[in-house]
């Protein structure tokens, strides 16, 4: 085990998952994805605070969205990704935020009386803690995680998402991990997050876009994910860009992967879920918009996602932006608009 490792704060990382975790937006891998704010929380101001890393875990270089840090655990069909966030106060309190990541899985919410029954108490270095193990009709994705209330003035979240084998796999790891929070350690300094630019072809069949202006670059924590932004700082919202081949494991079964993420129930039918169409070049996009209803006092979440067919291949370029409803409401233009500013080299102009 390595030794304590300071934190940067959590108000830089609010630059920016998935989705991604990220995260896991199409079955047959695991993107990150953004991860909803607590509710009526607020970034903590600059805490620090110290840990003791797993041995094998490394972290991901980059600032990610309400994230002070992300840790990568395992390898290839054993890889989980751990996340570590930090918000003034109660951060809207265990239940809220139990509730907020039952939502994620397409659990309904609970009460008072039942949440013992899903939290175990946790003694860290700096106090106290719940650890959260949720299981849903999904056993591809079930929620591991540790609140570290009243924790430097902050409430710490440890979370990760993913099958429950890699779960079970990893979850000693990750309760020691939290056990070992110590807010005596100072806070670090962290680079400033560089402002998006307009992307060029870097490789053979890779497209070129137009960013808009507002939306900041940030790290791509897959190598399967081509870019990510942050829409703007401070939103809760990402987007990521990720080329796969065909449909990635059919569209009803990604489709319901989406509506899941929002707290929609699943279709049977593409029919029950009409999609639009957008022009792109010369070609079309399929659109997928999805927006749940709120959970207890947690926001609703909302999801946008292009497919983007590439030109004389069998790639498919999955455009997403995903965040709370309000945000990705007032970012719907200027999302529709990086997409439909994606534009592929021809064989004649590509790299060679």
């Amino acid at each position: 085990m390595t030794t304590v490792h300071p934190l940067v704060s959590a108000t830089l990382a609010l630059s920016l998952l998935l989705v991604g975790c990220q995260d896991d937006e199409i079955r047959v891998y695991e993107a990150p994805k953004a991860e909803a704010a607590p509710a009526e929380a607020k970034p903590a101001p600059s805490p620090g605070m110290g840990w003791v890393v797993p041995q094998g875990w490394r972290q991901v270089p980059g600032a990610q969205p309400l994230r002070v840090a992300t840790f990568i655990a395992g390898e290839a069909d054993h890889r989980l990704e751990i996340s570590v966030a930090s918000f003034a106060g109660a951060a809207g309190g265990t239940l809220a935020n139990v509730n907020r990541w039952r939502g994620q899985i397409g659990l309904p919410p609970i009460d008072d009386a039942t949440l013992a029954d899903q939290v175990t108490p946790l003694t860290t270095v700096g106090g106290r803690g719940f650890l959260v193990r949720l299981a849903g009709t999904d056993l591809q994705h079930q929620v591991l995680a540790a609140i570290l209330p009243e924790h430097g003035g902050a409430t710490w979240f440890v979370k990760a998402t993913g099958p429950a084998a890699r779960l079970d796999q990893h979850g000693d790891a990750l309760r020691s991990f939290a056990m070992s929070f110590d807010p005596s350690a100072p806070p670090a300094a962290a680079p400033d997050p560089q402002p998006a630019a307009t992307a060029e072809p870097a490789q053979r069949g890779v497209p070129a876009w137009d960013v808009p202006t507002h939306w900041i670059a940030t790290a791509p924590t897959s190598s399967l994910v081509a870019a990510a932004f942050t829409p703007g700082s401070d939103t809760g919202a990402q987007v990521t860009v990720t080329p796969l081949a065909g449909e990635a494991g059919g569209l009803l079964a990604n489709l319901n992967r989406w509506r899941a993420q929002v707290g929609l129930p699943p279709v049977t039918e593409l029919a029950a879920q009409p999609l639009t169409t957008l022009t792109v070049g010369d070609g079309s996009a399929r659109i997928v918009d999805l927006v749940g209803g709120a959970e207890g006092t947690a926001p609703a979440r909302a999801l946008i996602v292009a497919l983007v067919a590439q030109p004389g291949s069998d790639r498919t370029w999955y455009v997403r932006l995903a965040g709370p409803a309000a945000i990705v409401a007032t970012q719907r233009e200027a999302f529709l608009g990086f997409v439909r500013s994606i534009r592929f080299a021809t064989p004649s102009t590509e790299t060679k």
